[in-house]
């Protein structure tokens, strides 16, 4: 099943696994794969964007990029440019912004949950995983069922 975990996003159990059985496969398995979780990804960077409040994390989530990949994955480079005056770049602004500070004014209150991404990723990351599973679940049934034509 499967859970949000703060550190790397949504946790699958068995996850590996399946990324090696679909590597074995046909190509167009891992292709629609990519095409699907960057989709997906969009989906929740674009969530993570409007529920960003302050103009601080509006500049922090506009360094956020999706990887293509074939699991939805979003990051920074923390080198990556803001725009906030002083020239703060995204390592040194993002975790301000969504976890806050108890010295420096212009983050808001410390908060270990977060204040917009990982909120986010909490409320929808399990439907943004059923919604992959159902995508990879399709593709290798069609896979599948073609194989067995062949194979007949």
């Amino acid at each position: 099943m499967a859970k949000t975990n703060r550190q790397t996003g949504v946790h699958i159990e068995g996850l590996h696994e399946l990324l090696r059985t679909m590597s074995k496969m046909s190509k167009e398995i891992s292709e629609h794969a990519r095409v699907g979780s960057t989709d997906l990804a969009n989906r929740f960077l674009a969530m993570a964007t409007a529920a960003a409040s302050s103009p601080a994390e509006t500049r922090a989530i506009s360094a956020f990029k999706v990887y293509r990949d074939r699991v939805p994955k979003v990051g920074y480079s923390a080198r990556a440019s803001t725009g906030a005056s002083g020239g703060a770049r995204a390592g040194e602004l993002f975790p301000g912004t969504e976890w806050g500070s108890g010295s420096l004014a212009q983050f808001p209150s410390r908060n270990r949950d977060g204040h917009f991404l990982y909120p986010t990723l909490r409320a929808q990351g399990e439907e943004l995983a059923l919604d992959w599973f159902d995508l990879v679940l399709g593709e290798l049934t069609t896979d599948w069922n073609a194989g067995a034509r062949r194979a007949a």
